[in-house]
């Protein structure tokens, strides 16, 4: 399978917080909370990337929207889900939104309160539109592709689910 800038990657992870995450998001969805990142496909002349809301290597406190070798997934022991768009878009879009996030910082708030009370609750008590501040790594793919497709009108509330289900892409299980 030909990975291109724009496919959105999802991935299963097997550490504490990947459990946790997946944990509370199989509450709300058994199939889709199996997927606990999300992060987008980047084809650069000096290789292929991920660019995602996630840890800084190395500083569990930071992190923000980076771009990490692809390599790094396809080497772990992660689950990985490759989701491709039905149509193509052109990758200069989503290049221009990639490099307009980067280094936004990572929204921690979202994570450990908002979705964990959107899952439980069903009652939404984070913002009413996005931020360019903070995301998390979902908020971060679906904001991306709101912002060139329209698709995702609530990015803001960002949850696996929506994209998982979003019948606008072709799902392969790549590892």
């Amino acid at each position: 399978m030909e990975l291109q800038t724009g496919d959105i990657l999802l991935v299963s992870g097997r550490g504490k917080l990947a459990k946790a995450i997946q944990k509370f998001q199989k509450k709300q969805d058994e199939r889709a909370g199996k997927w606990n990142h999300s992060a987008m496909i980047y084809n650069a002349a000096s290789g292929q990337y991920v660019c995602e809301a996630s840890y800084l290597h190395d500083y569990r406190l930071k992190a923000g929207v980076v771009f990490n070798p692809i390599a790094d997934y396809l080497e772990g022991d992660n689950d990985l889900m490759i989701m491709q768009p039905h149509e193509t878009i052109p990758s200069i879009s989503f290049e221009k939104k990639y490099f307009h996030y980067a280094g936004t910082p990572y929204e921690y708030k979202n994570l450990l309160i908002e979705q964990p009370i959107r899952i439980l609750f069903n009652k939404w008590i984070g913002s009413k539109k996005h931020s360019d501040k903070r995301m998390v790594c979902h908020e971060f793919v679906m904001t991306v592709y709101w912002e060139i497709t329209g698709m995702f009108p609530n990015y803001y509330k960002a949850n696996i689910a929506d994209i998982y289900h979003n019948p606008y892409f072709t799902k392969k299980q790549i590892k």
